[in-house]
């Protein structure tokens, strides 16, 4: 009786990771169908923004320009306001 036990034990353990794999792999497709219909779905209500970015491309000549630009802003002189009024400068 031990060694049916055994056997009986064996093949349900079997069986039962055959079902896991089995499940997972079911899993596993539907979320991959699912994440396929939402990358799909963006990429379809985006067209007409990368038709726009496309069409505002520059043309590649092979040239590159770099450029630095400063800008200098107009301050105002704060008075130094810790000093009482007849001792500023």
């Amino acid at each position: 009786m031990l060694l049916i036990q055994r056997i009986v034990g064996v093949v349900i353990g079997a069986l039962a990771l055959i079902a896991a794999v089995f499940f997972s792999v079911v899993i596993f497709a539907i979320v991959a169908v699912i994440a396929v219909c939402i990358v799909g779905y963006i990429w379809w209500k985006t067209r007409a923004l990368r038709r726009a970015a496309k069409s505002m491309e520059t043309p590649r000549t092979g040239r590159t320009i770099e450029a630095t630009e400063i800008y200098e802003v107009p301050t105002e002189k704060i008075e130094d306001r810790t000093r009482p009024p007849n001792e500023r400068p």
